[in-house]
């Protein structure tokens, strides 16, 4: 049995801001727990501090797939702003929607409270109704942009969104999604919520302040895993946050028939290219290297004698027939990026130096091999608003000359032309396949698949 898996997040942009629709179907949130301790100061002035300690522990799988979050889960900081107190959320009258709070906070005169707690999104969708925008929240894991919401019934006749002007409006709240990233199909997704226990208004802007400031401090942790030749189950590369404020990936593992997956191993990842399976070998590239990852054993190792040369990096690599070859220059991976690229070639399992095979590349990804024609094709694509631009190349193994293919410029009222641009990247689907997560058998990664989830990094597997 796989584990479940969930769907996309659908995001509407408004503005330069990013709304998450609450009508979606439940996502899939990853964790594992760390027992962690709490540390209770004066609260008048200084702040309630949890951190993580070295003892560590994994969650009780619940029978109902059903995840449950403690404060274990969580380091985080409450800066003291008029003095916050611990509270007993068994004794709390919670917002409606809610329905289970696992630990809180109230300020000492009680115009506010922090909780956190499960949300039953059809209820959340019914009953209540988006009112204003929040500020944008920038953590170390993750990028948040709540809004304020109120009561549908409390709100007055003809009671329009306001964007980013502040509402006070009784019985709101202010919650957070955290995404704990662990998989589940429950409707019940965890947020941390501001609001009024006697169901008033926030009318002191401190409140969403110190709210603001408490998410930012949160990060999660997560429970260490190792692969076994027997393992089964899916991989996945996620962000893994650091206290310093600094970001890494980590490789995830989630066995089959299981909804909580674990760490394997940390790895330096940059956002481009995606990471490769080749061979039954897992290969990731980070700015100016390019290594083999054992998940068994937990190592990795840099192929040896790229000639990456000072100033360059490797924009996109790619397999045939026991040779690597890459896209090196300076990165142009970004929106908008003009690449001058060196296109290289090693062998593998050859002492043999790299060789530069073409020089000054507009191209920027690697799409696949044409064994017949012997050519390794090449593409330049970008786009925006639905137009796209960009070009076909093929590298000539026979002739040893860079071909200039199709012109891949397309507009939104050409659809065919948008056939041929997306086609051109995804030309050779059986020998170059493309997902967000790897399937593992018996402890090797054997295919990609996808699972439309925001915190799944793009992945693929090369075949020969």
């Amino acid at each position: 049995m796989e584990p479940t898996l969930p769907e996309e997040v659908v995001i509407v942009q408004k503005g330069a801001r990013y709304v998450v629709i609450l009508s979606i179907v439940p996502l899939l949130i990853i964790a594992a727990g760390v027992i962690s301790v709490w540390v209770r100061l004066s609260p008048e002035k200084t702040p309630f501090i949890q951190k993580p300690t070295e003892t560590k522990s994994q969650f009780v799988e619940p029978t109902d797939s059903t995840p449950e979050f403690f404060e274990g889960n969580f380091t985080y900081s409450l800066q003291p702003v008029l003095g916050w107190e611990r509270i007993d959320v068994s004794t709390v009258q919670l917002p409606q929607a809610v329905t289970k709070a696992y630990f809180g906070f109230r300020r000492s005169d009680g115009v506010c409270s922090i909780i956190y707690a499960g949300v039953d999104m059809d209820m959340f969708q019914s009953e209540y109704q988006q009112v204003s925008f929040g500020n944008r929240i920038v953590t170390t894991e993750h990028q948040f942009d709540p809004s304020w919401y109120a009561p549908k019934n409390s709100l007055p006749a003809g009671f329009a969104f306001s964007g980013e002007i502040r509402r006070v409006l009784p019985g709101e709240i202010l919650p957070a999604y955290y995404p704990l990233e662990v998989l589940t199909q429950s409707n019940n997704l965890h947020h941390f919520v501001l609001f009024n226990e006697s169901g008033n208004s926030i009318g002191d802007s401190m409140c969403a302040d110190t709210f603001y400031e408490f998410i930012q401090s949160v990060v999660t942790s997560y429970t260490q895993a190792t692969l076994t030749p027997e393992s089964d189950g899916l991989v996945y590369f996620g962000i893994k946050p650091r206290l310093s404020g600094n970001r890494e990936m980590h490789i995830m593992f989630t066995e089959s028939g299981q909804v909580f997956p674990k760490e394997i191993m940390p790895t330096a990842l940059g956002f481009d290219p995606s990471p490769a399976v080749y061979r039954g070998k897992l290969y990731v590239a980070d700015k100016y290297t390019l290594s083999e990852v054992d998940l068994l054993k937990k190592t990795t190792t840099s192929i040896p004698n790229l000639n990456i040369k000072e100033g360059e990096v490797i924009n996109d690599f790619y397999f045939h027939d026991g040779s690597l070859f890459a896209l090196v220059g300076k990165s142009c991976t970004e929106y908008r990026s003009n690449c001058s690229n060196r296109l290289i070639e090693k062998k593998l399992d050859s002492t043999t130096p790299v060789i530069t095979l073409a020089t000054d590349l507009s191209a920027r990804d690697i799409v696949g091999y044409d064994t017949e024609a012997r050519k390794l094709y090449m593409v330049y694509v970008d786009g925006d608003a639905g137009v796209v631009w960009g070009e076909e190349y093929a590298y000539s193994v026979n002739a040893g000359v860079i071909e200039k293919g199709r012109n891949l410029n397309a507009d939104p009222g050409f659809p065919e032309e948008q056939g041929i641009a997306a086609g051109a990247l995804n030309r050779f689907p059986q020998q170059h396949k493309k997902g967000s997560v790897f399937e593992v058998k018996d402890g090797v990664l054997v295919g990609v698949k996808y699972v439309e989830a925001s915190f799944a990094f793009p992945v693929r597997l090369v075949v020969d």
